[in-house]
């Protein structure tokens, strides 16, 4: 993302690690600002990359919900098909020489778990994965918890994205931690999206781009950020908007993943 934007060809699809539609490929935080180590955003925030010359994927974004269990999303996964040679990394930036890598050893998507395959187009339909490591995350990292299905995300609200996305459609800058705040535009019950319209086609635009896609989107609710939205898509030049999946439909779900039960 880039200020962070989180540049998401969106067509009004799917921001990720590869496009799969015209909206959906991957997102960077727009017009967002570098976070600093101190942040709790840089302990929570992860990145995707396949370590694979022949899976030419931009990377993802995700956020860590157990010591070994990273929530991002679907469409990163439609695209890249399995988890070989799978690495989580840990740290601002997402290179091997500037993070921790931990290998992935498992994933799971909610529309995978309801009967679906990934032959299916319509899996990205709820664009939310879980990826299993194969180690517990390092020790400097926290877990976040998720916003409850009875939480009120309203127009107006303010939200913290974060990502590894890059800065513009155009620019391949992408693989350095960044994270942006951003008022609600919509809340769309039917397709279980949070909406963004933050300055559109100005040179002042923040959303999310290519590379951001599965980043989180935090919602503060007493005083501590809570995991609200899953970076999912935007428009194609990252420039107009960007949409989030709204995690509260799925947050019963992802909890049994959490709980084992």
């Amino acid at each position: 993302m880039r200020q962070i934007i989180i540049a998401v060809p969106i067509i009004l699809g799917v921001l990720g690690c590869r496009s799969l539609g015209s909206e959906a490929s991957e997102v960077k935080v727009v017009g967002g600002t570098l976070v600093d180590a101190g942040d709790e955003v840089a302990h929570s925030t992860v990145g995707l990359v396949w370590d694979n010359e022949n899976n030419k994927t931009n990377g993802c974004s995700g956020v860590l919900i157990s010591k070994r269990l990273v929530l991002t999303a679907a469409h990163c996964f439609t695209a890249a098909g399995n988890v070989e040679h799978l690495a989580i990394t840990f740290g601002l930036q997402r290179d091997k020489d500037h993070s921790v890598q931990i290998a992935a050893s498992n994933f799971l998507l909610y529309g995978q778990d309801h009967g679906k395959s990934l032959d299916d187009r319509s899996i990205d339909q709820d664009d939310i994965a879980i990826v299993t490591l194969s180690a517990d995350a390092p020790q400097d990292y926290a877990a976040v918890d998720l916003i409850t299905p009875n939480t009120e995300i309203n127009a107006g609200d303010l939200l913290t994205i974060a990502g590894f996305g890059s800065t513009g459609a155009d620019v391949k800058d992408a693989g350095v931690l960044r994270m942006a705040k951003l008022t609600v535009s919509a809340i769309m019950d039917e397709e279980h999206f949070i909406r963004f319209v933050e300055h559109a086609f100005s040179t002042e635009f923040k959303g999310s781009c290519f590379g951001d896609s599965g980043g989180p989107a935090f919602l503060k609710v007493d005083g501590r950020s809570v995991v609200a939205g899953i970076a999912h898509g935007g428009d194609y030049r990252c420039r107009e908007r960007s949409l989030y999946m709204d995690v509260r439909p799925y947050s019963a779900w992802i909890k049994t993943k959490i709980t084992g039960t």
